[in-house]
């Protein structure tokens, strides 16, 4: 069986990989997003313009070329983000205290920062909760995590 220092980093390295995940979607997004107005904006080209010094021109087809190379790296990687989500919140469900389960999806499944998760559980639980409450609650859903965690 795996020690308990290993299963915390295993648990670390799968929530990290989920907000690594978003991130690339949100990269991909952007680059997508940048390619569908060059597309827009480029007209074809059939040759050499004088003006461009031995460079050809990116022609409307090579734009969405590379938007269609885009847009299917992107499902790609949404349906390795989604496979991830539904594990690490499966596995959220196995936490045994209600406070541990609300940080942990906050955090890690809805991708808020520490300020955004006091305000959200202190309107949800109509409790007040301090920073350092948040800061100790997520600590002990992680070291929770590497006991419940199937990770073998």
């Amino acid at each position: 069986m795996i020690e308990l220092q290993e299963k915390k980093r295993r648990v670390q390295a799968l929530l990290d990989s989920l907000t690594e995940g978003r991130s690339q979607v949100e990269r991909l997004q952007e680059r997508i997003s940048r390619l569908k107005a060059l597309s827009t904006a480029v007209t074809p080209v059939y040759g050499r313009e004088g003006g461009q010094r031995g460079r050809p021109s990116r022609g409307k087809s090579e734009v969405v070329d590379q938007l269609c190379d885009e847009t299917e790296r992107l499902g790609v990687q949404i349906l390795r983000l989604l496979a991830v989500e539904r594990q690490v919140e499966a596995w959220i469900d196995l936490l045994p205290k209600d406070g541990w389960r609300m940080v942990m999806r906050y955090r890690h499944l809805d991708g808020l920062g520490y300020p955004e998760i006091l305000e959200r559980m202190n309107h949800d639980t109509k409790r007040t909760y301090s920073d350092t409450t948040i800061f100790r609650l997520h600590r002990e859903a992680l070291e929770a995590a590497a006991r419940f965690w199937p990770l073998d």
